[in-house]
């Protein structure tokens, strides 16, 4: 992990650690039968969309569990893989969804490596998943192209879908006044009460947005990144920016906020 921009005083850039094992599309911390432990997905490969276009050596399609604190593998699911990765707890067991693009989200028991079925899915390319604590339980938010917004009840597998009008980018979520609230990309960042379903506002960000993150202990704060490479973390509760990076080139979406001596970075 590199520390690229951080809302301490003086970022520190130096290189914290490298896992030369790890090749992924997504990586997610988590916690697996009491240990820590990231967790990767990798998507499936297309010839015609190769990120190594001159060896085509691309990981297999898998989710795979590794130690945090050796590196070493724990454990590998085939055939489950995507670019979007979420992990929850449910009835006590550390679960993931993930998906690519256009398939269907699967949810896997990562204790014991067992697929344990598709949620439903979308008619357009997904673009971003969520987790979510609601009134009756855990839930996944995703969004895509097709202009929806669906929360998924992990539980029963409930699904309720919000129509946004638009074609969305990205989602995440934080917990406004008690309840839960979607910051979803789409021509402007809107902000979604997943319990009614309503709208309830926007963040007037300066450009448009293409991704959105959280950070555990975050509280009400969301970090944007737009489709001209500014950061932008705004509060909100408040509706407020909070601060703002420009003049950074990144080639790659943002893939976490996570805090470091209680600050994100």
């Amino acid at each position: 992990m590199r520390v690229v921009w951080t809302t301490s005083s003086g970022a520190d850039p130096r290189l914290r650690r490298v896992l030369p094992g790890i090749r992924a599309d997504a990586v997610v911390g988590a916690v697996v039968g009491g240990v820590p432990v990231y967790v990767t997905a990798t998507e499936p490969h297309y010839d015609g969309d190769c990120a190594r276009p001159g060896t085509h050596d691309c990981a297999a399609t898998a989710v795979q569990v590794w130690d945090a604190a050796t590196g070493e593998p724990v454990r590998t699911v085939d055939d489950a893989g995507g670019r979007h990765l979420v992990v929850t707890v449910v009835d006590g067991r550390t679960v993931a969804v993930t998906c690519d693009w256009s398939d269907t989200p699967k949810l896997i028991d990562l204790e014991s490596g067992v697929v344990l079925g598709g949620l439903a899915g979308h008619e357009d390319l997904v673009q971003g998943l969520a987790t979510v604590e609601l009134q009756y339980g855990p839930a996944v938010v995703s969004v895509a192209w097709d202009q929806t917004i669906r929360v998924v009840h992990l539980t029963t597998g409930e699904a309720r879908v919000f129509d946004a009008g638009e074609r969305l980018d990205s989602v995440a979520v934080v917990v406004v006044g008690g309840r839960a609230v979607a910051a979803v990309a789409g021509k402007v960042a809107g902000l979604w009460d997943l319990e009614l379903g309503v709208r309830i506002g926007s963040l007037p960000a300066t450009a448009k947005v293409r991704k959105i993150a959280t950070w555990p202990d975050g509280g009400a704060l969301v970090g944007l990144l737009s489709w001209q490479d500014d950061v932008e973390v705004w509060d909100v509760l408040e509706r407020g920016l909070i601060c703002r990076m420009t003049g950074h080139r990144m080639s790659q979406d943002i893939v976490s906020f996570p805090p470091l001596h209680g600050h994100p970075r």
